[in-house]
């Protein structure tokens, strides 16, 4: 699968739920060449709506129904770079978390999205201590009102909204095009890989196709490979996907993204 060991860096970029016990993953591996090719397979957990992730838990994005473990490591479980996990239950286990950054030492900040990023819907158990906590804007910890975090993790807890509407899921889902494309070091374009874009946001995989296909047919992204790049023309309505003070809002902008909005949705509806 990959000529050099040496010379490619696997990216794990997505996990898609397809049932309970079963999960697709997708891995990104970067050549030496800087090539990028891809290779997917369906994970079965040796106990049925339970998954543990070994690692590396770094560049790997998590969806599922029942129950994600992280065991832990004696000196400190490392979370990321880019780690995303969602599901019902999620427990990560060890006596303390630690945070690795990005290679390139670029934090989130600003209307990015964090690195490290756990949605649970029903429970989260975390260590109970840090050896190292992450900088600001690079952790956020997404769960509903009926979860309490302990110090110090409850400093990096985000409400998790559920059972949203047709038009919130179309809005959110617009907001992590915002949140998640970028330069990748690079001018022109800002782009996203699509595993990724598809593992951070709220639709199911068929839904999400067809939204990513309403975007490139009004000409607001293009597709390249394994990227989805938000095109030049749409960068003058660029917007923050967070509600940041001092940051063009998406109602400023709404005139221009409403009717895409409107489009996306008639075509998740059928």
């Amino acid at each position: 699968m990959v000529d050099s060991l040496d010379e490619a860096r696997a990216r794990v970029s997505g996990v898609d739920e397809v049932r309970t016990d079963e999960y697709e993953v997708t891995f990104l591996i970067r050549g030496g060449s800087g090539g990028v090719r891809s290779a997917t397979f369906v994970l079965l957990p040796e106990n049925a709506g339970e998954l543990h992730i070994l690692g590396p838990l770094a560049e790997l994005s998590v969806r599922g129904s029942g129950t994600v473990v992280v065991p832990g490591q004696p000196q400190g479980t490392v979370l990321g770079p880019e780690l995303f996990i969602r599901a019902a239950n999620v427990r990560v286990d060890g006596p303390a978390l630690e945070f690795a950054r990005r290679p390139d030492g670029r934090v989130s900040g600003g209307s990015a999205e964090p690195s490290v990023v756990i949605e649970a819907t029903s429970s989260l158990q975390l260590p109970h201590a840090a050896s190292q906590l992450p900088v600001d804007g690079e952790l956020e910890f997404r769960v509903p009102s009926t979860i309490k975090l302990s110090y110090p993790w409850v400093a990096f807890r985000a409400e998790l909204v559920e059972d949203e509407n047709p038009d919130q899921k179309v809005i959110r889902f617009l907001n992590k095009l915002m949140n998640l494309t970028r330069s990748h070091g690079h001018t022109g374009e800002r782009g996203v890989y699509i595993k990724k874009f598809e593992g951070r946001q709220p639709f199911l995989p068929a839904e999400f196709n067809k939204a990513i296909q309403v975007l490139v047919e009004e000409n607001v992204v293009r597709r390249d490979g394994y990227m989805v790049f938000l095109r030049d023309e749409w960068e003058a309505h660029r917007y923050s996907g967070k509600a940041l003070k001092g940051q063009r809002q998406l109602h400023e902008v709404w005139n221009i993204w409403a009717p895409v909005a409107k489009l996306i949705e008639q075509r998740i509806a059928g």
